[in-house]
């Protein structure tokens, strides 16, 4: 097993049930224990030669991002090693959760609990995208055997319970998402025959139903809420316009009530505001370095909100709250350096963290 964060460094094996996890207390650059620092410094008190802390940016409030030497989380600095760049970040109920790629030919992932002191616990072997539940205290992610979903203690790293096939023949396509109060997951499943599956299954008591069946797989993702799916059709496109893929967005509790609107794409997993009531996407063609313009559209009602016209370098964007979102970019079209920007939706983007670290190790935070 591959252990991404610092080999070098001291591990303890905590535990040897199916839920034992391996801790690593990580090292910064300089030696000795990393621990969170205030990206913001510290100043002078006036007058007693005593430094006091300096007021919190309210441009960095809940600002979440990582590389592979540290993690931010608003004002807050978290010293890590991460060996295999970052794929996901997420708050949890503890600190953090994040994952690392394991392999670069497949999205084969590692799935760590990060705490503010900087020391990080193993969690688990993935596949696939996974997804943090609302409380923190839930991570699903496809199972690295695959035999099926697993669900994880975010704290202890048990696995508390796996999501089988719905169906004999069918095996999992590796993109997992919670919905509503944790009691429903949607997942994806394949088979030989047909086309992905969505399928909503309720953890509580097995019964699952067909959310959509015509997306491309590893595409897709669900509302906070549950009530939103969004991804790219596997059956529409716009050859003559020179749009090859088009966005689906769509009710899951009434499929047909669809949208496929090919003035729209993803240029990664599609994001929603936590509210679920709109959807961040891209205006196609995606040449050249990343998305040049992005569009906020209505959940429900598919009409557009507003659009941002992408600095240059800019490789992804997310929701950061209702109003606001934020992109991931490079200092320059070389891909050097990393630039965090706050966007609205009028389009006002501002630069709020920059780092020298290239911009393809980075990773935006999951916010909602």
């Amino acid at each position: 097993m591959n252990r991404t964060l610092a080999s070098a460094l001291a591990a303890a094996v905590v535990g040897s049930t199916a839920g034992a996890i391996a801790a690593t207390q990580l090292a910064g650059d300089g030696g000795g224990t990393p621990t969170a620092t205030r990206s913001s410094g510290t100043t002078e008190s006036p007058g007693d030669g005593e430094p006091a802390t300096a007021a919190p940016d309210p441009a960095l409030d809940g600002v979440l991002w990582a590389n592979q030497r540290s993690l931010h989380d608003g004002d807050q600095e978290v010293a890590i090693h991460l060996i295999d760049r970052p794929a996901e970040l997420h708050r949890t109920a503890t600190g953090w959760l994040m994952t690392t790629m394991a392999s670069p030919q497949e999205p084969s992932y590692e799935a760590w609990r990060v705490d503010a002191d900087g020391s990080t616990i193993f969690l688990a072997e993935t596949f696939g995208r996974g997804d943090v539940s609302r409380d923190g205290t839930r991570y699903a992610a496809m199972r690295d055997d695959g035999r099926g979903y697993g669900i994880w203690d975010t704290a202890t790293g048990e696995l508390v319970q796996t999501v089988r096939a719905p169906e004999a023949g069918w095996w999992p396509g590796g993109l997992a998402s919670f919905s509503d109060d944790v009691a429903t997951l949607l997942a994806e499943w394949r088979t030989d025959e047909e086309e992905p599956r969505v399928i909503a299954t309720r953890l509580g008591s097995g019964e699952h139903r067909v959310v959509a069946d015509d997306l491309v797989g590893a595409s897709w993702n669900a509302s906070p809420d549950g009530s939103w799916l969004a991804g790219i059709s596997a059956t529409e496109s716009d050859p003559e316009a020179g749009v090859e893929t088009c966005a689906d967005i769509r009710s899951t509790a009434d499929p047909s009530d669809r949208l496929v609107d090919c003035g729209s794409t993803f240029g990664g997993y599609p994001s929603f505001s936590p509210d679920g009531t709109r959807l961040l996407t891209v205006v196609p063609p995606l040449d050249g370095f990343g998305p040049a313009l992005f569009r906020v559209l209505d959940s429900a009602e598919r009409t557009m909100l507003g659009e941002v016209d992408a600095p240059d370098a800019v490789l992804e964007g997310k929701f950061l709250d209702d109003d606001e979102v934020l992109l991931l970019g490079a200092r320059n079209l070389d891909g050097d350096g990393t630039v965090i920007y706050r966007c609205d939706l009028d389009g006002a983007c501002d630069p709020v963290a920059r780092a020298g670290d290239a911009a393809e190790t980075a990773v935006l935070g999951d916010t909602n």
